[in-house]
């Protein structure tokens, strides 16, 4: 029932669905089915429902103290826990698109080094797994907000996207200028033709621009620009690596791409899958 309880008290403390859903992470059906069961099982209204959202009933207000109470020992247990981590085995499959690998990889990097029992399978796929059969236990994904039901969805930090050019491709074909790259040639992904907030700069700038090399995955035309074949968009984080990448135009706050983290509500809970989204959501370098 804790599912049940944290939702309720969410409702509470936010005053609507909506922002008890997005707090948590889930869809605002999963929290109406919660709130619904809990009502079911006490016997007795929990809220009043009126435009403006939920209002408390006493027995509400009464929730809102034990799911505090609840809360405070959960905390407790987890920091007991959390001094038993290395104790934690286990297999956990980890899945992103190919363009995301690289930078999850570093994440996976250091989470094995902590949870050394941990044996982590990671898939690329350029097209999501299914969660609820068990494909893979974390999901990373990228765009809009993903809305299956029974999916936790927690932000993560965004894709940040600039333009590059390697060492090899600026000494056959000189440093592109960033007020004109009309002389240039590119390399795009074309997932998406046009769609890509990059994708619409570039256009934009350039009415015909000369692509050398479109490929139907990011790696491919990471690779490409580090072969020197053209100027392209690469993850920031990415050519961060790389000294032989060159920054052509710096990451513009538009070409950031939402990044999110998806598991099932079944599962979101267990104790590996809980340890390495917390990794993963740590700020850099703490």
């Amino acid at each position: 029932m804790w599912d049940e309880l944290q939702a309720a008290a969410e409702v509470v403390r936010r005053g609507t669905v909506s922002a008890a859903a997005e707090n948590l992470g889930v869809h605002r059906a999963t929290i109406n089915r919660r709130i619904d069961t809990l009502e079911a099982y006490l016997g007795g209204k929990l809220f009043q429902r009126h435009k403006r959202g939920y209002t408390p009933t006493e027995l509400g207000a009464d929730l809102l103290l034990l799911a505090k109470d609840a809360g405070d020992r959960l905390e407790r247990l987890r920091r007991r826990a959390a001094s038993q981590d290395r104790a934690l085995r286990g297999d956990l499959i980890v899945t992103s698109i190919d363009g995301l690998a690289p930078i999850i990889l570093g994440k996976i990097s250091e989470f094995t080094a902590r949870f050394p029992g941990i044996n982590i399978s990671f898939r690329a796929a350029n097209s999501p797994l299914r969660l609820e059969l068990g494909e893979a236990h974390v999901a990373f994904r990228i765009g809009s907000r993903p809305e299956e039901l029974d999916y936790v969805v927690l932000p993560h930090e965004p894709l940040r996207l600039g333009l590059y050019a390697s060492e090899a491709y600026i000494h056959r074909c000189g440093k592109p200028d960033a007020e004109d790259l009309s002389s240039h040639r590119f390399v795009l992904p074309r997932l998406s033709p046009g769609e890509d907030p990059p994708d619409r700069w570039l256009e934009e700038l350039i009415e015909n621009p000369d692509l050398v090399l479109t490929a139907n995955t990011a790696s491919v035309v990471d690779s490409a620009v580090r072969a020197g074949v053209g100027v392209g968009f690469v993850p920031v984080q990415n050519a961060a690596e790389d000294p032989s990448l060159i920054e052509i135009v710096p990451s513009k706050p538009a070409w950031q791409v939402p990044s999110w983290i998806v598991t099932h509500v079944d599962l979101h809970r267990s104790p590996k899958v809980q340890a390495f989204i917390t990794h993963c959501r740590r700020e850099p370098h703490s």
